[in-house]
C-alpha cells in the first residue's frame, strides 16, 4: 500500500489546542500542557475555588477518548471535578463520575464508559479549593475514532537544541517560531514523533522545511516500538542542504514513534528556522485488514448462497 502524506498525521495541524477559563491558574502558557514534555507547565493558584473552572481540549474532529493521565509536579488536592465532552462547545455531557484532582501523579482517569465520539472534552470543576500552590505539567489522552485511528503526535524533544515552542514543527503552519540554537554540537540530540499506543504508522519519507539552506550537521531517522529501544532507519544525512528537505526511507515497518537524532558535527551559525516536519505515512494497512476481512465474509456468505441453491436444486430434482 502507497505511503502518502495525506494519510492522517503526514501533514497539517496534528496538536490538541487547549485554553482554559479565567482566574485559578498562573500566566503560564496553557499549551505546555499538551506539549509532549513532562518538564515543562505551569501552575495553579493556591485557595481559590474551582467551582465552575474548566480546562478543555479541542481535538479539531470528533474522538471517543477512554482514558486521560494527568502528570503534576506534586500530588495535593485540587478539589472535586469531572470530565465531560461536547460535539459543539456548547451542551456539554458528563462522561465521568466525580473526582478528586492531584491526589497522586500521575493520575489515570478510565473513561471506558464513553461510548461517543466528541470534538471537545474538558474538566470541569464541581466544588472545593486548591490546597497550596501546586504545578502541572502534562495532560495526555488515549482515544480513537470512526476511522480505527489512535492518538495525536505527542512531541518529546531530548537536550535542547531548539529555541521555541517545540510543537510548532507538527502545527500545518511554516512560520519562523522555531530555531536552532547556533552553533552547538548536534550528537546525540534529538526530537522524537509519538504516534501513540496501538497507533504504528510506517513512514517511508519525511519533509523537513526550513527557512534557509545552511548545514546544521548530520543527523538520521530512528524508529522505535516502545520509544526506548531505537533502530536506524535509512542512511545518515547533512541536514539543512535545502530548504525543504526530503529524506527517503527504505522503510516497510511500522513503529510506534519516530525521531530526528544527530550524529555528529554543529548547528549553523547563521540563523536558521525548522518550520515544519511532515510525513509520508501508510495509515491504510488496518483498514486493509478491514476490507479484506469484509471481502473474506462476504464472498464466504457468497459461498454458502450457491451451496444452498445448489443444494435445493438437487433436492428439487430428486
Amino acid at each position: 500500500m502507497a505511503t502518502s502524506y495525506a494519510n492522517k498525521g503526514g501533514s497539517g495541524n496534528r496538536l490538541i489546542v487547549v485554553s482554559r477559563a479565567d482566574g485559578f491558574l498562573g500566566a503560564q502558557a496553557i499549551s505546555t500542557l499538551v506539549d509532549g514534555d513532562i518538564t515543562t507547565g505551569g501552575s495553579f493558584l493556591d485557595g481559590v475555588d474551582i467551582t465552575g473552572k474548566w480546562i478543555k481540549f479541542d481535538f479539531g474532529t470528533a474522538k471517543r477518548v477512554y482514558q486521560a493521565i494527568y502528570t503534576q509536579t506534586l500530588a495535593r488536592d485540587k478539589g472535586t471535578w469531572k470530565w465531560q465532552a461536547s460535539t459543539n462547545d456548547s451542551d456539554w455531557v458528563d462522561i465521568s463520575s466525580n473526582f478528586i484532582l492531584g491526589t497522586v501523579s500521575p493520575q489515570t482517569f478510565d473513561l471506558s464508559s464513553n461510548t461517543n465520539e466528541y470534538r471537545y472534552y474538558r474538566i470541569l470543576g464541581v466544588s472545593g479549593t486548591i490546597d497550596l500552590w501546586q504545578g502541572w505539567r502534562e495532560m495526555s489522552f488515549l482515544y480513537t475514532d470512526s476511522a480505527g485511528q489512535g492518538s495525536p503526535i505527542t512531541l518529546i524533544q531530548g537536550t535542547t537544541i531548539f529555541v521555541g515552542n517545540v510543537t510548532t514543527i507538527i502545527d500545518g503552519s511554516y512560520n519562523n517560531d522555531l530555531y536552532f540554537i547556533r552553533p552547538v554540537a548536534v550528537a546525540n540530540k534529538y526530537v522524537a514523533f509519538d504516534f501513540g499506543v496501538d497507533a504504528n504508522k510506517v513512514i517511508d519519507e519525511v519533509k523537513i522545511y526550513l527557512s534557509s539552506a545552511n548545514s546544521q550537521g548530520i543527523w538520521k531517522i530512528q524508529g522505535s516500538n516502545d520509544l526506548s529501544s531505537w533502530v536506524d532507519i535509512g542512511d545518515s544525512f547533512e541536514l539543512g542542504t535545502s530548504t525543504t528537505q526530503t529524506i527517503s526511507l527504505v522503510n516497510t515497518t511500522g513503529y510506534r514513534g519516530y525521531r530526528l537524532i544527530g550524529v555528529s558535527g554543529n548547528t549553523n551559525a547563521t540563523l536558521t528556522y525548522i518550520r515544519e516536519i511532515e510525513f509520508k505515512i501508510d495509515d491504510a494497512v488496518t483498514t486493509s485488514i478491514k476490507k479484506f476481512n469484509s471481502i473474506a465474509y462476504a464472498d464466504m456468505k457468497a459461498v454458502q448462497g450457491v451451496a444452498k441453491a445448489n443444494i435445493k436444486k438437487v433436492q428439487g430434482v430428486e
